[in-house]
């Protein structure tokens, strides 16, 4: 598939029987949990519709807006970080919390366009990202990321200063 910023996005979606079992996984496991209201990409959410409007009216209006695309975000999720996510988000034990993480990742890490791969990129981030958006919050800014792309917002127009802070703590 053509990237917007040129070059190809390898899509790999998984063959049968495993893409049942991950579509199951995401059924009865990944679908399970209450993401942060942040979050944007892939979730169903029948009270509020997530997506890219959603996104763009939570900065509407916003006089400075940093947006961030995370570079290879899929690939660069490894096998352990999976792993971690299902042991210490969902409390696997370590035995199972692994073998869910095989059957999610291929070559050592998440493949764009698995049913498992979205879901696990919203959680990928669950160690870091939650003390990150609450310190911008406390600076007035409002935050949201649809799977790989981040996007900061100010009602007040932010200096170069102010920018490059909010491009560091986003990284």
């Amino acid at each position: 598939k053509l990237k917007k910023q040129g070059g190809y996005r390898e899509i790999r979606e998984a063959l049968e029987p495993l893409k049942t079992i991950q579509k199951r996984i995401v059924l009865r496991i990944l679908g399970a949990i209450a993401y942060p209201d942040y979050l944007m990409g892939g979730i169903k959410d029948p009270e509020h519709k997530r997506g890219y409007i959603r996104s763009a009216r939570l900065h509407a209006g916003a006089a400075s807006l940093v947006s961030e695309d995370i570079a290879d975000f899929f690939p660069s999720i490894s096998t352990a970080k999976v792993h971690a996510v299902f042991q210490h988000v969902f409390h696997f034990r370590p035995d199972v919390a692994a073998a869910l993480a095989r059957l999610c990742t291929r070559g050592g890490e998440v493949p764009q366009g698995a049913s498992t791969s979205t879901a696990i990129a919203n959680l990928v981030l669950f160690q870091q990202e939650p003390e990150v958006v609450e310190h911008l919050s406390q600076l007035g800014l409002r935050y949201s990321r649809f799977v790989d792309d981040v996007n900061v917002s100010s009602l007040a127009p932010m200096s170069g200063e102010d920018t490059a802070a909010v491009v560091h703590s986003v990284r």
